[in-house]
């Protein structure tokens, strides 16, 4: 299993799964590519996503709940 520290690239687990970019992005083409290679990792290895601002992080941690 991989403990995914995603930081600022996504905000959220939703966001990622939506393919939504954060409103503070230098660059929204390199911002949604990142989202889409974090969720092709995620397709061949278990990943708990853990983005810097997702209230729901620590809850997904303690319960290891994989990304899908």
């Amino acid at each position: 299993m991989t403990y995914l520290l995603a930081g600022d690239a996504t905000y959220a687990e939703k966001f990622l799964k939506a393919d939504q970019v954060d409103g503070v992005t230098y660059d929204p083409a390199v911002s949604l590519l990142t989202l889409q290679r974090i969720k092709r990792f995620a397709a061949q290895e278990p990943v708990i996503l853990l983005p810097a601002h997702d209230p729901d992080a620590p809850s997904r941690l303690a319960g290891n709940e994989i990304l899908s």
